[in-house]
C-alpha cells in the first residue's frame, strides 16, 4: 500500500489494490511545463516551429538516446523560453538531449541562462547521444532561460529536449 504523512502529522494509508493514481503537489517544486514563459524565436527556413510540452513535432512523449521521458519541453532552434522565477528557487534540474525522432542530421546546442548569463552550454548535441542530466544552482535568481540554438546543419530536425525540467526551492 501507499502511506503519506502530511506536515500536519496526519497519515493517509491506501491499499495498493485500490490505488488508481497518486499525485503529490508541493509549493517547493515547479515543473516548467506548468509555467508560462516569455518566448523568443528566430525562423529557420522562413518557418517558426512551435515549442511543445510533453511531445515533439514527431509525436507524443520524448525519447533521448533510447530513454523515454513522459514530461518535458521540446524546442526547435532558435528558441528561447524565459521564466520569471521571482527570486524563489534554488535549483534547476532537467535531462537534455536531441529527441531520437529528429532528423538524421540533427545538430544543435542547448543552453541554460540565469539572469541573462549563460551558466550551461551543452556544446554540439546530435541525435542518438545519451541523455545528459543538468543540475544548476539558481541562488534565488530572477529569471531562468532555456535555449535551443542552431548547430552546424542549421536546423534539420533538431528536436531539442529539456526533459523533466523543474525548479526546486530548498
Amino acid at each position: 500500500g501507499a502511506t503519506c504523512r502530511l506536515d500536519e502529522g496526519v497519515e493517509v494509508a491506501v491499499p495498493t489494490a485500490r490505488l488508481l493514481s497518486l499525485q503529490v503537489a508541493s509549493d517547493r517544486l515547479a515543473w516548467l511545463t506548468d509555467m508560462k514563459p516569455a518566448v523568443a524565436q528566430t525562423p529557420a527556413f522562413d518557418r517558426v516551429w512551435p515549442w511543445t510540452i510533453d511531445r515533439t513535432p514527431a509525436g507524443p512523449g520524448l525519447v533521448i538516446g533510447g530513454k523515454p521521458f513522459a514530461h518535458g519541453l521540446c524546442m526547435v532552434p532558435r528558441t528561447r523560453l524565459t521564466y520569471d522565477l521571482a527570486n524563489r528557487f534554488d535549483l534547476f534540474e532537467a535531462t537534455i538531449g536531441i529527441d531520437d525522432r529528429g532528423g538524421p542530421e540533427a545538430h544543435a546546442i542547448l543552453r541554460v541562462l540565469v539572469d541573462d548569463k549563460v551558466v550551461f552550454d551543452s556544446g554540439a548535441r546530435t541525435r542518438g547521444q545519451a541523455p545528459t542530466p543538468v543540475r544548476i544552482e539558481l541562488k534565488k535568481c530572477k529569471t531562468l532561460a532555456l535555449e535551443a540554438d542552431f548547430g552546424k546543419n542549421y536546423d534539420l530536425g533538431d528536436f531539442c529536449v529539456f526533459a523533466d525540467a523543474r525548479v526546486v526551492q530548498q
